[in-house]
């Protein structure tokens, strides 16, 4: 099947959305068969859209509402619309494609010594993340024949950065183009894609990406985003802001604070969006950047009693009330153990408070999990929706290899195994409840 035609790299360096994948792929059927799309846009029927609603909502199964979706624009648009009722009305949905994105580093051969070999973000889905369009393996099926045409090599040496509400962040490593920073934002579960105007030379970066459901009120669009980059300059740390509204960068704003070490700001990884604010956590206290509005700006933070352990051993999430939380990964240490073996994995779980203080919430260990030295830990991602922790254990573990963790049943699945794990520097969280991904599917 022919890629969406704005997928297709041309003479413009960036372009919006395409179009939704399954809606082109219902299309093209159509024309084929001798229909004119214009002709069947309309069902033909006058039923308010509350009655579609109810007759939707009462369907056995969420595979003919999707269906009933891409029948027309004036069913999907109903589909979009109540799609959080929807999703509660209809069977109980597995947690849909749960699990992460990573790209390995490629071994030097004599083939690949003086160039790098094209490597492409992989999902590893969850046990209890449903395998929806073939989203496993090398991106998804969609996604792939989306960016078919795009040219040889578009994907190639791109590596996932953000994560958020279905939206994938990559960044685009083409050879031989030194002109700046491309990014590109993705639905893998439909193949939407948009690639957005390069960023001059930023250097070490951290990002993070805002959707519809992080604005006050909620904005259900598929096509909303703003994309969040936090770098340094000369003497300064600088911020700017991309939105589909505008399709462009916002002017660049300086940090009123200290500048980030560069070495620090590579380690950030994405950052959490909690209510239109983006938060990163800085040694005693939060970097906290509001991006809902036109211009990112930085909300000031007090500081607060946060571990000043490295950056691998620590991350922010959220609660399912909304507030933000601090998670610490460390070592328990049991002198009745042997001394070869005392260590053990702990995690403990912090909640700010509306006065600026972080409660202790909860504190385990993890006694399977036996430490030689404290690199081998290093947490990487935490869901808001699912409350699962991914983090990876390296050499210096009795159990090496890439983990999931439900931080309220402290249950755990493994994902991978080996050391290799741990060497994963853009292993990225990915979720997508029942609600979001009727959205996503539905016709433009």
């Amino acid at each position: 099947m022919p890629p969406p035609p704005l997928a297709r790299r041309s003479s413009r360096r960036w372009a919006p959305y395409s179009k939704n994948w399954l809606a082109q792929a219902r299309h093209r059927r159509l024309h084929l068969r001798g229909y004119r799309v214009d002709d069947i846009d309309n069902n033909g029927t006058n039923l308010p859209d509350d009655v579609l609603s109810a007759v939707f909502s009462r369907l056995s199964d969420t595979a003919d509402v999707v269906r009933c979706a891409n029948t027309c624009r004036h069913w999907g648009r109903v589909v979009a619309k109540e799609a959080t009722i929807l999703s509660r009305a209809l069977p109980p949905l597995p947690r849909l494609a749960l699990g992460f994105f990573h790209t390995e580093r490629p071994l030097a051969t004599a083939r690949t010594r003086n160039r790098k070999a094209p490597t492409r973000p992989r999902f590893v889905p969850l046990s209890s993340g449903a395998r929806l369009l073939g989203f496993s393996g090398p991106l998804s099926s969609a996604l792939s024949e989306a960016v078919e045409g795009a040219g040889h090599g578009f994907l190639d040496h791109s590596r996932p950065v953000a994560s958020r509400m279905g939206r994938l962040l990559l960044e685009l490593r083409r050879e031989g183009h030194a002109d700046g920073l491309s990014l590109c934002v993705c639905n893998p579960m439909t193949g939407d894609m948009a690639l957005l105007p390069p960023v001059p030379n930023p250097g070490f970066y951290a990002c993070t990406v805002l959707c519809g459901d992080d604005l006050d009120p909620p904005r259900p669009s598929r096509t909303f985003f703003r994309v969040l980059i936090v770098y340094n300059r000369h003497r300064h740390t600088a911020m700017r802001s991309y939105s589909s509204d505008s399709r462009c960068w916002s002017r660049e704003v300086k940090r009123p604070g200290p500048k980030i070490k560069g070495d620090k700001l590579r380690k950030f990884g994405q950052g959490l969006v909690l209510r239109g604010v983006a938060y990163w956590p800085l040694m005693s206290t939060v970097l906290a950047v509001r991006l809902d509005t036109p211009e990112p700006a930085e909300v000031p933070m007090p500081a607060g009693d946060l571990s000043d352990h490295p950056q691998n051993f620590r991350l922010l999430g959220a609660t399912p009330d909304g507030r933000l939380t601090f998670i610490r990964a460390g070592v328990s240490r049991d002198r009745r153990l042997p001394r070869n073996c005392r260590d053990r994995l702990l995690v403990a779980i912090r909640v700010l408070q509306t006065t600026s203080t972080w409660e202790r919430k909860d504190v385990f260990v993890l006694p399977q999990f036996a430490l030689t030295y404290k690199p081998a830990i290093n947490v990487r991602w935490f869901g808001e929706k699912s409350g699962i922790l991914l983090f990876t254990l390296g050499d210096g573990s009795n159990n090496p290899g890439a983990f999931a963790l439900n931080v309220e049943t402290h249950e755990i699945e493994k994902l991978a195994t080996g050391v290799r794990c741990s060497s994963w520097d853009n292993l990225l969280g990915y979720e997508m409840d029942g609600a979001s991904y009727l959205a996503s599917i539905t016709c433009p």
